[in-house]
C-alpha cells in the first residue's frame, strides 16, 4: 500500500525535523507515487508515501482519531476491516474515512497494544499518543510487510526500507561485519540484525512501545504453534477444510478499489490462486508471467496452459541476459542488501509488466513453507543440522568459509556463527520433525522471500498480496500430520487434492522446478571474466574479507567445469555490488532502464 517513516527525538527540547522526515519519504517515492503525508508534534514526526488502493478519495495519511490525540501511519491491508468497522461503530467510534487505516487507530483506542490480535492481514504501522508521548509500532504475524529501525540514546528512526532510515542524515552506512558468515551460508540474515551496523528489524509478530526515555519495550504477540499436529483424520477432512480456508483467504485478498491481477508462474501455487480468483470473480482475470529466451529455463508454456484453461487476459515478458545484469545494481539498491536469489530480478520485471495494467497482484508465495513443498522437508533423522544446511541451503558451508576468509577475518568468528541464528529458531521449536522444520523455515527463509516479494513489487509501485499466508490458514496448515502432507518425497498433497476440480492434472502433478534462472548458463566467457576481475580489484580485496587465491580457485573450478560454483559466485558478486551501491554511494543506474520484451500473449 505504501511506505512509512518516523522520527522520535528523546531530548527534552529537541524537535523532529520536518525537512529530514520529508527526505526520508522522498527516497521511497516508488513505494507510494500517489500521495505524501507528514505529521509532526514537537519531538515526533511521522510520514508516509501512499499507493492508493482502498478509499482513494479520503484515505490520506497520517490519520487521527476523533479528538486528535492519536495519529497513525500505516502500510499494508487489513482484510477483515469492514467487520471490525461495524463492531467499532457499534461501540461508539466515529469514522471520517472508509479506510482500513482508520479501523486500526480505533482498535488501538479500544484495546491498546492488543489491537494487533484482532487484525487479519499484512501490516506495519506506528501510532503516536499525544497524551502519553509514547509511540507504538507493530508488524504483522508473518513478516509480509517490513519495518526497520535505528535506536540511539538521542532518537528512534524507523521506516519501511533501510534507505529510509539512512536518509535522515548524519548516518554513515557501515557493514555489520559479524553478519558475513551467515550471509555466505544462506544469502540472507535471520533474526533482528541487518547488514548495516546499528540498524535492526522489528521481527514478525512483534510490537515496540517506546516513550521519551528512549527505552523500548519489545513484545512478541504471536508465534506459530505447530508442536501438536491435529488429531489424525481422513484425508478428505484436511482437503475440504484447507480448500475452504484458502478460498476464503483469496476472496478477502480481492479487497480493492483499483484493478487486480495475478503473478502466474505455471506452478501449482500461483495457478491455485489464479483459479480461485477466476472462480470467485466469474469474469476474465489478468495474469502476468515472466520467462527467458532460453526456453529450457522458462516456465511460460506452463503458465500459458493455465491461462488458456482459465481464459484469463494473459501477459508475458522475456528477460535477456543484458536486462538481467543491467538492472542488478539498481535492484540491489531497492532491496538495500545483496540479492539472495536471481529470481528476484525476474520478480521485478513481471511486477513492472503488471503495473501497466493493474495496481495490485496476488501471488502464490508461502505455500511451500507451510505445506511442506520442498523435497528436503521429506528427510528424517536425528543429528541433521550440518547435513541439512550444508547440502540444501549453504553456498559456503562452515568448512568452505575457513578457506575463503582471510585469516584476520576468520579468527573473529566461532565455527558455528554461520548457522547460529537459524538454529536458534530450530531449538525453540517443538513437536514432530516435520513441524519443527516448517516452523524454522517460516521464521527464517520465508521472511526473506517476503522481503524480496515486497521490495521487488514496490520497486515497480505495485502491491503484492499473499493469500497462502493468511495466518488462520497457516495455523491450520502447519499442524497437518506428516502422513497426510507427504507422499514419499512429494509434499503439498492437500493442496493438490484441493485443486483437482479447478486445474489440469498436468499442472497439479508436474515436477516442481522452483522458478529456475539461466544465471548458471550466462556465467561463462567474457561475463565470467568480468565478474572475476571485479572481485579481484584492489578495491574489493582491500576490504579484507576474502583470500585472493580462494576467489581465483572458485573461478578456475567453474571455468574448467570441475565444479559448478554459480551460486557461490552469485553471492560474492552481490556482496560486492552492495558495498559499492549501498555503502559507498556508487550510482546504481545502468546505461538506461532495460526495455521489457513482451512475449506474444495469445
Amino acid at each position: 500500500m505504501c511506505g512509512i517513516a518516523g522520527i522520535f527525538e528523546f531530548g527534552r527540547d529537541t524537535r523532529a525535523s520536518a525537512t529530514a522526515l520529508r527526505e526520508m519519504c522522498r527516497v521511497m517515492t516508488h513505494r507510494g507515487p500517489d500521495d505524501e503525508g507528514l505529521y509532526t508534534d514537537g519531538c515526533l514526526g511521522i510520514g508516509m508515501r501512499r499507493l492508493s488502493i482502498v478509499d482513494l478519495a479520503t484515505g490520506h495519511q497520517p490519520i487521527s482519531n476523533e479528538d486528535g490525540t492519536l495519529w497513525i501511519v500505516f502500510n499494508g491491508e487489513i482484510y477483515n476491516h469492514l467487520a471490525l468497522r461495524e463492531q467499532l461503530i457499534a461501540r461508539g467510534h466515529s469514522y471520517s474515512t472508509h479506510s482500513d487505516t482508520e479501523t486500526v487507530i480505533h482498535l488501538f483506542e479500544e484495546y491498546g497494544a492488543d489491537c494487533v490480535q484482532h487484525l487479519r492481514g499484512m501490516f506495519a504501522f506506528a501510532i503516536w499518543n499525544r497524551n502519553t508521548k509514547t509511540l507504538f509500532i507493530a508488524r504483522d504475524r508473518l513478516g509480509i510487510k517490513p519495518l526497520y529501525y535505528k535506536l540511539t540514546p538521542e532518537r528512534l528512526l524507523f521506516g519501511s526500507e533501510v534507505k529510509v532510515v539512512l536518509a535522515h542524515g548524519g548516518i554513515r552506512p557501515e557493514f555489520n561485519r559479524a553478519t558475513l558468515p551467515e550471509f555466505l551460508a544462506f544469502g540472507y540474515l535471520s533474526g533482528e540484525k541487518t547488514f548495516y551496523s546499528g540498524i535492526g528489524k522489528l521481527l514478525p509478530g512483534h510490537t515496540m512501545t517506546i516513550g521519551p526515555d528512549g527505552k523500548p519495550e519489545i513484545r512478541q504477540y504471536w508465534d506459530l504453534d505447530a508442536s501438536k499436529p491435529h488429531e489424525s483424520r481422513d484425508e478428505n477432512y484436511y482437503v475440504r477444510s484447507y480448500r475452504e480456508l484458502l478460498e476464503g483467504a483469496v476472496q478477502s485478498h480481492l479487497m480493492s478499489d483499483v484493478p487486480l491481477g495475478v503473478f502466474l508462474s505455471g506452478g501449482l501455487d500461483s495457478s491455485a490462486v489464479a483459479a480461485l480468483m477466476a472462480k470467485i470473480r466469474r469474469e476474465p482475470i489478468e495474469t502476468f508471467s515472466v520467462g527467458y529466451p532460453e526456453q529450457s529455463y522458462s516456465e511460460l508454456p506452463y503458465a500459458r496452459t493455465v491461462a488458456d484453461h482459465l481464459k484469463s487476459l494473459h501477459h508475458e515478458v522475456l528477460i535477456s541476459e543484458q536486462d538481467f545484469f543491467g538492472s542488478l545494481p539498481r535492484l540491489i539498491w531497492h532491496e538495500d542488501e545483496p540479492i539472495a536469489w536471481p529470481s528476484s530480478v525476474a520478480l521485478y520485471f513481471v511486477a513492472k509488466l503488471a503495473r501497466e495494467r493493474v495496481t495490485v497482484v496476488l501471488t502464490g508465495e508461502g505455500s511451500d513453507e507451510t505445506l511442506a513443498g520442498y523435497t528436503r522437508l521429506a528427510l528424517d533423522g536425528e543429528s541433521w543440522s550440518d547435513f541439512y544446511f550444508d547440502n540444501f541451503f549453504s553456498a559456503f558451508g562452515k568448512a568452505e568459509q575457513s578457506g575463503l576468509l582471510t585469516a584476520d577475518f576468520a579468527r573473529q568468528f566461532a565455527p558455528e556463527t554461520a548457522y547460529r541464528e537459524v538454529l536458534r529458531y530450530w531449538e525453540q521449536s517443538s513437536g514432530p520433525l516435520l513441524q519443527r522444520l516448517l516452523y524454522t523455515d517460516i521464521k527464517t527463509y520465508l521472511v526473506e522471500l517476503l522481503m524480496k516479494q515486497d521490495n521487488m513489487s514496490m520497486a515497480a509501485s505495485i502491491e503484492s498480496r499473499v493469500p497462502f499466508l493468511d495466518h488462520v490458514l497457516v495455523e491450520f496448515a502447519s499442524r497437518i500430520p506428516r502422513e497426510v502432507q507427504l507422499r514419499g518425497l512429494a509434499g503439498k498433497q492437500i493442496l493438490k487434492k484441493a485443486m483437482e476440480d479447478l486445474l489440469p492434472h498436468s499442472i497439479i502433478y508436474r515436477p516442481k522446478l522452483g522458478f529456475p534462472t539461466p544465471w548458471s548458463g550466462w556465467l561463462a566467457g567474457s561475463r565470467l571474466e568480468a565478474i572475476e576481475a571485479m572481485l579481484l580489484e584492489p578495491r574489493s580485496l582491500n576490504r579484507g574479507y576474502f583470500r585472493r587465491e580462494a576467489i581465483q580457485k572458485l573461478f578456475h573450478e567453474h571455468r574448467t567445469k570441475h565444479r559448478d560454483n554459480y551460486d557461490r559466485i552469485w553471492r560474492l558478486l552481490n556482496l560486492e555490488w552492495w558495498h559499492r551501491v549501498c555503502l559507498e554511494g556508487e550510482s546504481p543506474a545502468s546505461s538506461g532502464e532495460p526495455e521489457l520484451r513482451l512475449a506474444s500473449a495469445h
